[in-house]
């Protein structure tokens, strides 16, 4: 089995690393999904909870047969309790508030830009509760790209049952929860010289005027361009034109790019865009 890395929070800053190979009772070949198919009593097992509190869990996933999958599963485990179950992210965002989940468990079918968006619609809900995503294939940069966005961990679905739920648990608990490869991405970002010194990425980045890099400051937090417009009191149609002189200038061709072109120059957008006044927002309505 491939070993899956635990990582707190506190030691990626100090580049260190405990390393977990979670035991599964299942034989190593077998798929996620397969363990729902024979007896749920053989991996039952209470789960160490960082309060001793059941898990609450809100599960998300557009299909509703692989939801009622996953609920059967994820209440077969002791320590575990799924609050609520939702097929978009509309419903995923109103059920977090009326349920207060400790975690959101949602699925991300793909790492096309709905996906990201629907990651940070999730997280920015959160405030609490902490996202942990379950997907199929999906490129390294895609992992990385969610857990920029909030999300505090990854589990791919070709991996046994035991292992979403050693992810939950410590995912709960405050860790990371990354495979090798990834992790290993990141702490190489981390301890890259900051090219903020000298590099092309920064000098393209200072190419952006100021009302582009508030723009480009709302993406990476994953709002979406109606929402952009309304923090910046442009119009929709005004943010897409920014969005696409910001993509020229940084040569990059989606918002997943940006946001990854971003990360891996070091480069720091605007934290917390000022809106303009309100005078100046009935002038320049629907001006960039």
């Amino acid at each position: 089995m491939v070993a899956w890395l635990a990582v707190r929070l506190p030691q990626i800053r100090n580049s260190q690393f405990a390393i977990r190979n979670p035991q599964s009772p299942m034989a190593s070949s077998a798929h996620f999904f397969n363990s729902i198919l024979g007896p749920l009593d053989y991996y039952r097992s209470p789960m160490a909870n960082a309060d001793d509190r059941a898990v609450r869990i809100l599960l998300f996933d557009e299909e509703t047969l692989v939801r009622a999958a996953l609920r059967k599963l994820l209440e077969s485990w002791n320590g575990i309790e799924v609050v609520s179950e939702c097929g978009n992210t509309e419903e995923a965002v109103d059920g977090i508030q009326r349920s207060d989940p400790d975690l959101v468990l949602a699925t991300m079918t793909s790492d096309n830009e709905e996906d990201f968006e629907m990651v940070g619609d999730l997280v920015r809900a959160s405030e609490r509760a902490k996202v942990l995503v379950l997907t199929g294939e999906t490129s390294q940069e895609a992992v990385i790209g969610v857990v920029r966005l909030g999300a505090r961990g990854v589990v791919f679905k070709k991996r046994a049952a035991a292992e979403l739920r050693k992810a939950i648990q410590k995912v709960h608990e405050g860790e990371l929860w990354l495979d090798r490869l990834s992790l290993a991405m990141l702490v190489t970002e981390a301890t890259r010289p900051d090219p903020s010194r000298g590099g092309k990425g920064q000098s393209r980045f200072g190419l952006l005027t100021g009302r582009e890099r508030e723009v480009t400051a709302l993406v990476t937090k994953g709002y979406k361009n109606k929402e952009i417009g309304e923090r910046l009191f442009i119009s929709e149609t005004t943010v897409r034109h920014h969005l696409t002189t910001i993509f020229k200038k940084l040569n990059v061709s989606s918002r997943f790019e940006l946001i990854t072109y971003l990360h891996r120059h070091r480069v720091s957008a605007p934290s917390k865009p000022e809106p303009p006044s309100e005078t100046a927002a009935r002038k320049g309505a629907g001006r960039g």
